[in-house]
């Protein structure tokens, strides 16, 4: 009786075990990152730079997409660690003998006078129960080891690889806001430009009723008002454009009602600062570095693991199960309940497998000088890259400085000669060319603000700045 009872409970538990452990699978599968799906960030009506690019971290798919990779190689690896551990499992089964075995006595000594000798004996049970547990645990398994290093090796570079996603989402976000902030300026300066075009047509209108200047002047005043037009139109289309660009960058609706706060003028004060921070960024952040330098050890691990595959494994085993057979499943008898148990230990040593493991540790060998060759052309493109944007920065960094007192010497000479025509001392077509230098003047020097803080952005890429100091989400747990 205690038989039976310990043999049914141990069923019940293998069939509600087994469906918790899939229930329990399927739920910790779900990565947490996707609760971030659920629902968007909400917006504000105003943002500045730093506020794009926390919105693009929060909404952007392939920043989603990467966290999304490091959980998954979160579970690989804890998985492979997991085979560390001893495998325990319940079993158990039942076998119903259609059609017996029979067994012949013929040629046993007094096998004549047993009964049932001529037609032969049936051997075996017609119902047959077993159920029992069985453990395993590897002992000595350098593979196994060597794999879950590899499995760290792989988070490893799945988490530079979300962090690099990252600075270069952060990267073409503040390039792209940056280019919002020139159309945006861009358009004022050309608006600022069109008002002093149209106050120097009325003016002109006004001294041309007064028979003060020739009709020409007032013609070439209107030209010079209506050639700005067009130019103020497409500033504005433009800065639209750049607009919408820069929130399909956020992984915002791009018809979304957003005012971007500041100016590229805001950003002026910081150029020369900006200027001698940059040139003090070092190279080791580099995410392609970085990815190289895992990648290389991932190579070597693998080569590694090529070679244990001539080493021995040991494992331990045991099991103690319960085993039942009856013809008529009278349960209740506790003589057809027959225990056993077991404790084994099995080595394997691996003597031939026709040289595929001497083949592929060859191969293995082969890549990995591959791979160092194809790394150095990599590492010497990123230094090239480097300097190639260092120099950029300074060339942006010198034009800045021109171009901010080209604009100080335009005003002036603007001021001037709009003087100058006003007391007529001066003409109409001076006026006209000291606008057209203003405006030019004005246009440059965003322009060098744009041109160096793209180059600051360009630098931080490669040397892996800029992203907001915050945890990863990946790095929470």
């Amino acid at each position: 009786m205690k038989h039976r009872t310990v043999i049914k409970a141990s069923l019940a538990l293998l069939l509600i075990g087994g469906a918790t452990w899939r229930l329990c699978a399927i739920e910790d599968y779900r990565p947490s990152v996707t609760d971030t799906l659920t629902s968007p960030t909400p917006l504000p009506a105003s943002i500045t730079i730093d506020d794009a690019v926390r919105i693009a971290l929060s909404e952007s798919t392939s920043v989603l997409v990467g966290d999304m990779a490091v959980e998954k190689e979160r579970y690989t690896y804890k998985s492979a660690v997991a085979q560390l551990f001893p495998s325990i499992n319940l079993q158990g089964s039942y076998g119903y003998t259609i059609k017996k075995q029979v067994m012949y006595l013929d040629g046993f000594p007094g096998a004549a006078s047993m009964p049932g000798a001529s037609s032969g004996i049936e051997i075996g049970r017609t119902h047959n129960i077993q159920g029992g547990v069985t453990l395993a645990l590897p002992v000595v398994n350098a593979s196994l080891w060597k794999s879950i290093s590899i499995s760290k090796e792989n988070l490893q570079l799945a988490l530079e690889k979300a962090q690099t996603s990252r600075v270069n989402k952060v990267a073409e976000v503040r390039k792209a806001f940056l280019q919002a902030l020139l159309a945006e300026d861009s358009y004022e300066v050309l608006k600022k430009s069109y008002a002093n075009a149209q106050r120097n047509y009325q003016l002109v209108e006004n001294n041309f009723k007064q028979g003060l200047v020739a009709q020409y002047d007032l013609l070439r005043s209107e030209v010079q008002m209506k050639n700005l037009e067009p130019n103020v139109l497409q500033a504005d289309d433009a800065r639209r454009m750049a607009r919408r660009s820069l929130l399909i960058l956020m992984g915002v609706d791009p018809e979304t009602n957003i005012t971007l706060r500041g100016s590229l003028t805001d950003f002026a004060p910081e150029v020369l600062r900006q200027y001698v921070e940059a040139e003090q960024n070092p190279l080791e952040g580099n995410a392609t570095l970085r990815e190289l330098a895992i990648q290389r050890n991932l190579v070597n691990e693998a080569t590694e693991l090529k070679k244990l595959a001539f080493l021995p494994t040991l494992n331990i085993a045991g099991s103690y199960t319960y085993s039942f057979a009856s013809n008529d499943l009278k349960l209740n008898n506790s003589k057809l309940w027959t225990p056993h148990s077991m404790v084994s230990l099995s080595l394997s040593f691996p003597l031939f497998t026709g040289g595929r493991r001497i083949f592929d540790l060859k191969g293995q060998k082969i890549a990995l000088m591959q791979f160092d060759l194809n790394a150095r052309d990599a590492e010497r493109q990123v230094s090239t890259a480097y300097e190639e944007a260092k120099d950029r920065l300074r060339r942006a960094a010198r034009t800045y400085s021109v171009s901010e007192g080209a604009v100080s010497t335009a005003e002036r000479g603007y001021t001037i000669a709009e003087k100058r025509f006003e007391t007529g001392e001066g003409t109409l077509l001076e006026v006209n060319d000291a606008d057209l230098s203003l405006l030019q003047a004005r246009l440059n020097y965003h322009q060098s603000i744009y041109n160096f803080l793209v180059a600051r952005c360009d630098l931080d890429q490669l040397t892996g700045k800029g992203v907001p100091e915050e945890t990863p989400r990946e790095q929470q747990k």
